[in-house]
C-alpha cells in the first residue's frame, strides 16, 4: 500500500485519470454506457449515498462516497485489502467484469474508482465523465430504486504497475521526457492553501488545476499515479 500517493487528492487525480492502457480507451459517452448496461456491465456510482438516492443510472450500484469508504481517513491510503474485498464484494463489484464508473459531471471521484479497479487487477473499466448530469441532459431517465445485486466473493490481487514509488519519481525529476503535473488549485501549488496531509510541491512540477477539466477531451496522454 505504500506505493500509493493518496496524500493530496488533487495531485493524485490528474495522474489517475489517465492510467488506462494505451490500447484501452478511458472514457465512455452515454451511448456506450447504455450499450454496456445491455451487456450486463456493472455501473458504479461513486457518489455519497444521499446523492445516489436522489437519482442514479438505473441498475447502478453504490457503496457510498467511494474515496471515503475505501481509504483510511488519516493516511489517505487504501484500507486493508480484505476490507475492500468485503465492501466491493457486498455490492457485487467484481474488478474482473466490465465496469463503468460515474459520479457528478467533471468530478475526480469516478477516476478514483477507475484507479481502484485498475489497482486491484481490473482491465475493462471506463469512466462516464459527464456523470448523472450528462445522463439526464441526454434525455435518459434516472432512477431512485436500489437494485438487488448478488454479492460476490473476491480475492483481490494488486497490480503494482499502476502506481510508482517516491524513489521512482525522484529518479525521473531530471528526465526531460517525463513531466510531473500538479492538479491542485493554484493556491495549493503556491503553498497558500494547505489541504493535504503532506503539503508542498515537487521541484520541476507543472500545474494544471483539475478544476479546469470540467469537460475534457476523449484522447489524452498516459500518466501513472505517484506518491
Amino acid at each position: 500500500m505504500n506505493r500509493l500517493m493518496l496524500g493530496s487528492l488533487s495531485i493524485f487525480w490528474i495522474h489517475i485519470a489517465q492510467i488506462a492502457h494505451a490500447a484501452s480507451p478511458t472514457l465512455a459517452d452515454d451511448r456506450y454506457v447504455a450499450e454496456a448496461i445491455a451487456r450486463t456491465a456493472i455501473i458504479w456510482d461513486v457518489r455519497p449515498a444521499d446523492a445516489y438516492a436522489a437519482g442514479h443510472i438505473a441498475g447502478a450500484v453504490n457503496i457510498g462516497d467511494a474515496p471515503r469508504v475505501l481509504r483510511d481517513e488519516n493516511t489517505e491510503d487504501f484500507i486493508a485489502t480484505d476490507r475492500i474485498e468485503k465492501v466491493l464484494g457486498a455490492a457485487g463489484l467484481d474488478p474482473k467484469r466490465e465496469i463503468i464508473v460515474y459520479g457528478s459531471r467533471g468530478s475526480w471521484m469516478p477516476y478514483f474508482g477507475l484507479y481502484t479497479i485498475r489497482y486491484f487487477g481490473g482491465d475493462n473499466v471506463r469512466v462516464y465523465h459527464e456523470g448523472i448530469e450528462g445522463w439526464t441532459a441526454a434525455g435518459r431517465a434516472a432512477s431512485r430504486e436500489t437494485p438487488t445485486t448478488a454479492p460476490v466473493a473476491l480475492k483481490l490481487e494488486i497490480d503494482p504497475s499502476v502506481a510508482v514509488t517516491t524513489k521512482e519519481v525522484v529518479a525521473r525529476l531530471n528526465d526531460p521526457y517525463v513531466q510531473i503535473i500538479d492538479a491542485r488549485t493554484p493556491q495549493e501549488f503556491a503553498g497558500e492553501d494547505i489541504r493535504a496531509i503532506r503539503g508542498g510541491i515537487s521541484r520541476g512540477r507543472s500545474t494544471f488545476p483539475m478544476s479546469r477539466t470540467g469537460s475534457i477531451p476523449k484522447h489524452r496522454p498516459s500518466f501513472r499515479a505517484s506518491r
